[in-house]
């Protein structure tokens, strides 16, 4: 199959497997501990924009110590995320501040920090359905982070 551009789409799987790198990444760059967790995540049917029914999955959530420095870490996710080619919005719920990001393939991502904690999450792109034989875990596994 096809996009808009004519490269070929990506399944829901791969969206999945291309933002989990991005989270464990970006938790990195924030020097969050990143550590392995075990989890399974089936696919949840979605409506594809051109039509048909496809696959998008959750993101496993990598959770965080509260930042010290907000406006340094919001900076340094953002500048990430847009040279990524994503695009990148400013983000608050009550105290915690943030951004997210739509992805160029249709998945989302987003960061937030706030007295409680720092959270890393998202989606994956609805896309046609993949083969998917570790059901939820990236090749290289399943990622949590640790403070």
């Amino acid at each position: 199959m096809r996009g808009d551009a004519g490269e070929p789409e990506v399944s829901g799987a791969q969206s999945r497997d291309d933002l989990t790198a991005v989270l464990v990444e970006t938790a990195e760059r924030l020097e969050m501990d990143v550590q392995p967790e075990e989890r399974t995540n089936d696919p949840r049917q979605c409506d594809r924009p051109r039509g048909g029914v496809g696959e998008l999955y959750f993101l496993q959530t990598l959770d965080g110590p509260p930042r010290e420095d907000v406006e340094d870490a919001l900076l340094v996710v953002r500048e990430m995320w847009e040279d990524l080619g994503y695009a990148v919005a400013d983000r608050a719920i009550g105290e915690a501040r943030g951004v997210s990001a739509l992805t160029t393939d249709g998945g989302a991502i987003y960061f937030l920090t706030g007295p409680g904690g720092s959270a890393l999450a998202g989606e994956s792109a609805c896309g046609p359905p993949g083969q998917d034989d570790a059901r939820g875990l990236p090749p290289e596994g399943r990622f949590a982070a640790r403070s």
